[in-house]
């Protein structure tokens, strides 16, 4: 069950017509297959920036700076997609950029790998480098160790780095809406992850 409305075209306010006209009409639209559902209103985390245009029409900015306004390699920061994808179960993110890290490159292996958590058979040094930056940050503590950092800056470049840290917290944000509306995949496809059942998660949300 939707636990937002599929907010449409000729059913918006101002604000929201705004929002959304920004992200059907620009390059998302044509970058993601599959962005405008069947009724009109959006798929993913779309439909909720709709829903808060306030709140919607600043993260769209902020989004379209982290597809599209990167100098990171696309495979790097397909790869960093991914490891937030697991490490929230983020079923719809991990459906969209699956097939995009395929296009940019990352192998099928590795991409199995990560949706299972095993450990992936990294090819260069700067795949090992992004993952060992993201994985530090998704994990316990959320800190990267100085060594990992300074490595990381040494073989990336500082820039590279800053914009790793920032990926990964905009994906963080996306997972958080994404889990947090339960929002569906498109008809048809299977769930990457295992949905926990209500019944098995405690009190505050959280798997018992």
């Amino acid at each position: 069950m939707a636990r937002l409305p599929a907010h449409v075209p000729g059913a918006l306010t101002e604000a929201q017509q705004r929002v959304y006209d920004a992200i059907a009409g620009g390059p998302r639209a044509t970058s993601t297959n599959g962005l405008v559902k069947a009724d009109g209103s959006l798929a993913g985390p779309f439909n909720a920036w709709v829903h808060a245009p306030h709140i919607g029409e600043r993260i769209q900015a902020v989004g379209e700076a982290m597809r599209f306004g990167l100098s990171l390699p696309p495979r790097l920061a397909e790869l960093a997609i991914l490891c937030v994808a697991h490490e929230w179960q983020a079923q719809f993110e991990w459906f969209a950029h699956s097939r995009m890290a395929a296009t940019a490159g990352l192998e099928a292996d590795v991409i199995e790998a990560l949706r299972t958590g095993a450990e992936p058979a990294l090819r260069t040094d700067a795949d090992r480098a992004v993952y060992t930056l993201a994985k530090a940050l998704l994990g316990p503590g959320h800190r990267i160790p100085e060594a990992a950092y300074r490595h990381a800056v040494d073989l990336l470049g500082l820039d590279a780095v800053v914009e790793v840290v920032n990926l990964v917290g905009y994906y963080c944000l996306v997972s958080s809406v994404l889990n947090g509306f339960a929002v569906p995949l498109p008809d048809g496809v299977t769930p990457p992850f295992v949905e926990p059942a209500d019944t098995d998660l405690g009190a505050n949300g959280s798997a018992s």
